[in-house]
């Protein structure tokens, strides 16, 4: 007679359920996006190093930059789509007491269907382009 009133409940339980499993939720769990200010684009639309060097702005090209560049076929072109689309390679960039921070920032493939990497070095009032390494050729450059 009890297994009656476990049963007669159990059905009343998935009835009242919808008789549906729970719906999991699967997607990685995100941050919640810092609040925009009016004069920043939404965080959101902006990758890791575009918080802290924005897209457009005003690059020096070190005399070293523009030997490798030279060398190894690379335009002003290929650096902006690097830092409007690239993501920041921790392991390579440095943070050195005294100097400015420098952020080895790469793509996987740019238009040109090279893989580049290019170090910028930030400091407070300008951002410098380091140096410009193509990722899967070598080139015999004399840049000093």
């Amino acid at each position: 007679m009890r297994y009656k009133y476990y049963i007669v409940f159990l059905l009343l339980l998935l009835f009242v359920s919808g008789c549906h499993p729970p719906v999991r939720n699967t997607a990685e769990p995100t941050a919640p996006a810092p609040a925009a200010t009016p004069a920043e684009p939404a965080a959101a639309a902006l990758a890791d190093h575009q918080t802290l060097i924005a897209p457009d702005t005003r690059l020096i090209y070190t005399r070293h930059a523009r030997c490798r560049m030279s060398c190894r076929h690379i335009s002003e072109a290929d650096i902006r789509e690097v830092l409007r689309e690239g993501h920041i390679n921790e392991a390579k960039s440095k943070q050195e007491p005294g100097r400015c921070p420098a952020y080895a920032i790469e793509d996987e493939r740019n238009s040109d269907h090279i893989r580049l990497r290019i170090v910028f070095a930030k400091c407070e009032d300008e951002v410098k382009v380091v140096t410009c390494i193509d990722r899967d050729d070598e080139f015999a450059c004399d840049c000093k």
